[in-house]
C-alpha cells in the first residue's frame, strides 16, 4: 500500500512540474524562418513550406496574435494552394483572418481577404470573388496599406480578364510591376508583367512583357513561372514561323524543365510542363513538313499526358502517405521531449521510467492500429487504380483499332480511284501510296490484336505485308515470295513504320525494275537478330542493275535507313540486293505505365 501511494506521489511531483517547467520552445519563430519560408514559396516548394510552416505553428502556439505567428500562417494556407489542397487552405485563410482582426493587424486582414479572392477564383465562386476584393481594396485605400497593393493589383487584373476587360487588365498590370518593384516583391511584379502581356495586342509587345516576368521570377527562383512564360514565347515564335527564336525559347524552357526535376516539385505540373514542350516540337516539326519526326515528338508528348493523369490520380494516395508521416513525426517529437524531461527529473528512478514506457508503448500500439486502418485504404485505392489503368488500356486499343480502320478507309477510297484513272504511271504512284499507308494499317491492326502497344511481332507483320504486297505483285508478272523471320524477334512501333515503309518501296522497286533470268520475279526477305543490333537482308533474282533505282525510290529507301540510324549496304552484282543493319529506336514503353 505505502509503495502504491510512493507512485503515487512521484507521479504528482513530475506532472507539476512538467506543467511548471517553463517550454523553452516557444516563441523561437525567427527572421531566418520567416525567409526560409518565403524562399520555398516563390520557387513553388509547397510541400517542404507546409512542413516548415506546421511545425513552426505547433511549438509556437501560445500566442496566436503575434506578427510572426500570422506571417506562418498565411504561408502555411499558400502552401497547401501550392499543393492543390484548397478547401483545407480557405480554412487557414479564414483561421488568419479571424486572428488578424483579434489582433488589429490591418495588412494581414488585407493578405487574408486577397489569398481568400485567389481560392474564389480556383473554385470559380464570383459573388465572393468580387465581394472578398471589395473588402480588400477598402482596406488598403482606407489605411494605405500600400506594401500589399501589388498584390491587390494582380488579383483585380485577374478578375478584369476573367471578365474580358483588357484595358483594365494592363491598367492593374502596370499597378502591380509599380508597386512590386517599389517594395520588393518581384513575384508579382513577374506576375504583373505576365498579365500585361496578356492583354498586349500585338505579338511583339507580349514577348516583351513575357520576357519582363521572367526576368522577374528568377530573382525569387520560380522556375516554374519562368518555364510557363518560355512556353507561351515559344508558341508566339512558332505560330509567326521564326524558327530560329522559337528554338532558342525551348532550349531555355528545357533548362528550367531540368531544375524543377531536381527538385521536389509537384510532379503532375512537371509532366504537364513536358507534355507542352513536346507537344511544341511536333507543331514545329509539321510546320516544316517533317512528318516523322513531328510523329515520333507527339508520342512522347502523350506519353507525358499520360503520366500526369496517372500522376493526379495517386494524388490523393500520396496526401494521405504525407499525413500518416506527418502525425508520426509530430508524435515522436512529443515522445523525445517527453522522455527528456522525465529523464532530467527522476534519473535513476525506474518505477517512473516503467510507467513512462507502459504509456509509450500503449499510445505506440494505437498508432499501429490506425496506420494498419489507413493502408486498408491505401490498398483500396490502389485496386482502384488499377481498374482505371485496366479501362485507358481498352481505350488504347479501341483507338488503335480505329486508326486502322480509318486507314483501310483511305486505302480503298485510293483503289477505287486507281480504277477510274488511265495515266498508267499516275496508277503506279498511287499503288505505291496505298501500300506504304498499307504497312502502317498493318501495324495498328496488330497492335489491336495482341494488345502489346508498343512492341510489333515482326514475323507476323511481314508475313502479312508481304501477302499484300505479292497479290499487287502477280497483277503485273508472276512473282515469287519468300521470308524468314524468328518467332521471338519484335520492335517498338518507331521501329517498325519506317522499316514496314522501306521494304515496301524496296518491294516496288523489285516489281517495276527487276529483269530476272527466268520469267518468274524471286523476292527473298530475312530478319535476323545480331546481339543487339538486327540485321535486314532483300534480295530479287533481277539479272541487273538498273538506272532507274538510283532515283526517287532510292532516296526513300536511303531516307528509312537514316531515320532508323541503320547501315545500309546495296549489292547489284547479282540481280539486286540490300543488307541493312540497325539497332532498335529507343523510345520510353508505354507499355510500362499501362501494365
Amino acid at each position: 500500500m505505502r509503495g502504491r501511494i510512493y507512485i503515487f506521489l512521484l507521479l504528482i511531483f513530475s506532472i507539476s512540474y512538467f506543467n511548471c517547467a517553463p517550454d523553452s520552445d516557444n516563441e523561437t519563430i525567427t527572421a531566418g524562418d520567416l525567409q526560409r519560408l518565403g524562399m520555398l514559396l516563390d520557387a513553388d516548394q509547397g510541400f517542404k513550406a507546409f512542413s516548415l510552416a506546421d511545425s513552426l505553428l505547433k511549438i509556437n502556439s501560445k500566442d496566436r496574435t503575434s506578427e510572426n505567428y500570422l506571417k506562418v500562417l498565411h504561408a502555411k494556407g499558400r502552401a497547401l494552394e501550392y499543393i492543390v489542397r484548397l478547401e483545407e487552405s480557405l480554412k487557414v485563410y479564414s483561421q488568419l483572418l479571424k486572428a488578424a482582426n483579434q489582433a488589429s493587424n490591418l495588412p494581414m486582414q488585407a493578405q487574408a481577404y486577397l489569398s481568400i479572392v485567389r481560392i474564389d477564383e480556383n473554385l470559380g465562386r464570383k459573388a465572393d470573388w468580387k465581394r472578398n476584393l471589395q473588402h480588400a481594396r477598402t482596406l488598403i485605400q482606407k489605411n494605405e496599406l500600400w506594401s500589399v497593393y501589388s498584390e491587390y493589383a494582380v488579383r483585380m487584373a485577374s478578375y478584369q480578364r476573367y471578365h474580358g476587360n483588357k484595358d483594365s487588365v494592363f491598367y492593374y498590370g502596370q499597378k502591380a510591376v509599380e508597386f512590386g518593384n517599389r517594395f520588393n516583391d518581384f513575384r508579382n511584379v513577374g506576375d504583373g508583367y505576365f498579365l500585361c502581356g496578356v492583354a498586349e495586342k500585338t505579338d511583339t509587345g507580349k514577348i516583351t512583357y513575357f520576357n519582363h516576368s521572367i526576368n522577374a521570377l528568377k530573382k525569387v527562383d520560380n522556375w516554374y513561372g519562368v518555364a510557363y512564360r518560355y512556353l507561351a514565347i515559344a508558341g508566339i515564335n512558332l505560330e509567326n514561323k521564326n524558327y530560329t527564336n522559337f528554338k532558342s525559347n525551348v532550349d531555355s524552357l528545357s533548362v528550367y524543365i531540368d531544375k524543377l526535376a531536381g527538385s521536389s516539385f509537384r510532379k503532375e505540373r512537371l509532366y504537364e510542363l513536358k507534355e507542352n514542350y513536346y507537344q511544341l516540337y511536333s507543331d514545329y516539326y509539321l510546320s516544316i513538313s517533317r512528318q516523322d519526326s513531328a510523329y515520333i515528338y507527339l508520342l512522347k508528348s502523350k506519353e507525358f499526358l499520360q503520366l500526369s493523369i496517372t500522376e493526379k490520380a495517386n494524388g490523393a494516395i500520396n496526401d494521405e502517405a504525407i499525413d500518416i508521416a506527418i502525425v508520426a513525426s509530430e508524435q515522436k517529437n512529443e515522445d523525445l521531449k517527453y522522455l527528456n524531461k522525465v529523464l532530467g527529473i527522476i534519473l535513476g528512478t525506474m518505477i517512473i521510467i516503467g510507467l513512462i514506457l507502459f504509456f509509450t508503448l500503449r499510445k505506440i500500439n494505437k498508432q499501429k492500429r490506425e496506420l494498419l486502418t489507413k493502408s486498408d485504404k491505401i490498398l483500396q485505392q490502389t485496386g482502384e487504380l488499377e481498374v482505371k489503368n485496366h479501362e485507358q488500356k481498352i481505350l488504347l486499343s479501341e483507338i488503335h483499332h480505329r486508326v486502322k480502320n480509318n486507314l483501310q478507309l483511305v486505302i480503298s477510297i485510293l483503289m477505287l480511284k486507281i480504277d477510274e484513272i488511265e495515266d498508267e504511271n499516275f496508277r503506279n504512284k498511287l499503288e505505291e501510296i496505298t501500300g506504304k499507308i498499307q504497312s502502317m494499317a498493318l501495324i495498328h491492326e496488330q497492335l489491336y490484336r495482341v494488345g502489346n502497344f508498343t512492341d510489333i511481332e515482326m514475323a507476323s507483320y511481314l508475313t502479312d505485308l508481304v501477302s499484300y504486297m505479292q497479290d499487287i505483285g502477280n497483277q503485273k508478272r508472276k512473282v515469287n515470295m519468300k521470308s524468314f523471320v524468328p518467332d521471338d524477334i519484335s520492335l517498338n512501333i518507331d521501329t517498325a513504320i519506317p522499316l514496314g515503309i522501306l521494304l515496301i518501296e524496296l518491294m516496288n522497286n523489285s516489281f517495276k525494275h527487276a529483269d530476272p533470268v527466268e520469267e518468274d520475279l524471286s523476292i527473298y526477305i530475312a530478319l535476323n537478330k545480331k546481339t543487339s543490333e538486327y540485321e535486314l537482308i532483300y534480295t530479287d533474282n533481277g539479272r541487273s542493275f538498273d538506272g532507274e533505282k538510283a532515283g526517287m525510290g532510292s532516296v526513300l529507301v536511303q531516307s528509312m535507313a537514316r531515320q532508323l540510324k541503320g547501315d545500309l549496304v546495296i549489292d547489284t552484282r547479282c540481280g539486286y540486293s540490300v543488307n541493312l543493319t540497325f539497332a532498335q529506336k529507343m523510345v520510353s514503353p508505354l507499355s510500362k505505365i499501362m501494365d
